[in-house]
C-alpha cells in the first residue's frame, strides 16, 4: 500500500509541475503581448482554463507568476547556449556568447518581460538581485576566460554595462546601428581593463 501512496504522490507532483510549466508558458504569451500591467490573473485564468484557486495553488499572486516567467526566459537562454568545442578558443567563445545575448534582447517577448516590464514588476531591489544570480558569475567567469581582472567591483561594473545596453536594445525604437555600436563600445571597455593579476 506504502509503494502505491508514493507512486500516486509521484503522479500527482508530476501533473502539478507539468501544470505549473504550461501555466508559465500561458502567462509568458499574455505578458509578452499585453505587458505585465495588461494582464490580470483572470486573463491568465481564462486562457489557461484555470479557476482563480487553482493559480493561488501554484502563484502566490501574480507578481510571482511574472517572477516564474522571468526566471523561465533566463534559463531557456542559457539552455541555448552552444555547447565549447576544443576547435574554438576559449575567448571567442565569450565573446560570441556576448553578441549572442546582444541579440536576444531584441527578441520581442524577452525585451518586454525580461527588461521593459521586470523592473517595475518585480521592484527594482528583487529585479536587480534576480539579474545579478543569473548574471555576475557568467561576466566574472567570462572577463576570466579573458584574462581580465575580475575581482567583485570590476565584475558588477562589467555587468551594470551589459545591463545597460540590454535596456537600451529592448526600446522599441531602438536605431538599428545601436546594436554594433553597443558591442562594439563594450569589447572596447573589456579589453580596456587591466589584466588579471
Amino acid at each position: 500500500m506504502l509503494v502505491l501512496t508514493d507512486r500516486m504522490a509521484t503522479r500527482r507532483e508530476a501533473l502539478a509541475l507539468q501544470t505549473r510549466a504550461e501555466l508559465i508558458n500561458v502567462a509568458s504569451r499574455l505578458f509578452a503581448t499585453h505587458g505585465f500591467a495588461g494582464v490580470s490573473i483572470d486573463a491568465i485564468c481564462a486562457e489557461f482554463g484555470l479557476s482563480r484557486g487553482g493559480f493561488y495553488h501554484h502563484f502566490a499572486d501574480k507578481t510571482a507568476c511574472f517572477e516564474a516567467v522571468w526566471t523561465s526566459h533566463q534559463e531557456r537562454f542559457l539552455q541555448a547556449a552552444p555547447a565549447p568545442s576544443p576547435a574554438n578558443d576559449p575567448a571567442t567563445l565569450v565573446v560570441a556568447e556576448l553578441r549572442r545575448f546582444l541579440d536576444h534582447c531584441q527578441e520581442p517577448a524577452f525585451a518586454r518581460i525580461c527588461l521593459i516590464d521586470a523592473p517595475g514588476a518585480l521592484g527594482w531591489a528583487r529585479w536587480r538581485q534576480l539579474e545579478d544570480d543569473y548574471g555576475l558569475s557568467i561576466i566574472g567567469g567570462g572577463l576570466e576566460v579573458l584574462g581580465k581582472q575580475h575581482d567583485p567591483p570590476t565584475t558588477k561594473l562589467v555587468f551594470a554595462m551589459v545591463v545597460e545596453a540590454a535596456l537600451q536594445l529592448a526600446q522599441p525604437d531602438a536605431p538599428a546601428s545601436l546594436r554594433n555600436d553597443l558591442e562594439t563600445a563594450l569589447l572596447a571597455i573589456i579589453d580596456g581593463l587591466p589584466d588579471a593579476a
